[in-house]
């Protein structure tokens, strides 16, 4: 019988030392695999290139309140995070400026001054900037004293149109201005 116990407690033995040696690897692949990533480790002085900067355009037109007449040669100033940009407007109202390196949810004003108009000042998101594609100015008022300048010449009269007469521009297809200003943040 004294084979038999020694029988059993070599394999009493046998298993034990092999339920040892799982356990351990078990343990060891637990530490292994949750505290250390399975990535073995970058260079912290290799940083992958920053993204292009993201551009943000800022165009349309300066119209009368009507929106019947486009209004030339309006300074439009761009204003961003304390950096100005203006432009006049071109023959057909337009304005066009690209902001580089932005966030669209930065806050902007753009404000527009033109000869015998009220100025216009607008404070909007860039992404809601960049959406609004009209600015309408109101006229300024006519000076009292009289109906005005005008004359009969044949049997045309010559002077300011009523409003009944007047075409709204907005059947003409915008065209986008190519000569766009940039305004680009610097970090």
């Amino acid at each position: 019988m004294a084979d038999d116990s020694s029988l059993r407690s070599g394999f009493i033995k046998g298993v034990g030392a092999l339920l040892a040696a799982l356990v351990l690897f078990v343990a060891e692949q637990y530490i292994q695999h949750h505290y250390w990533p399975d990535t073995p480790p970058q260079n912290a002085d290799k940083q992958p290139p920053p993204a292009p900067p993201a551009i943000i355009p800022i165009e349309g037109r300066v119209v009368d309140v009507l929106g019947t007449k486009v209004i030339e040669n309006a300074m439009v100033d761009l204003s961003v995070n304390g950096l100005h940009q203006d432009q006049n407007t071109d023959s057909e109202g337009r304005y066009a400026f690209s902001l580089q390196g932005f966030d669209g949810n930065m806050a902007a004003s753009m404000s527009v001054k033109a000869p015998g108009y009220k100025d216009e000042t607008v404070n909007l998101l860039l992404s809601a900037m960049s959406e609004n594609k009209e600015l309408r100015l109101e006229a300024l008022a006519p000076p009292p004293g009289g109906p005005g300048i005008g004359a009969v010449v044949g049997r045309k009269w010559v002077g300011p149109v009523p409003l009944s007469a007047l075409k709204p521009v907005g059947s003409v297809k915008y065209m986008k201005r190519i000569d766009s200003k940039v305004l680009v943040e610097h970090k």
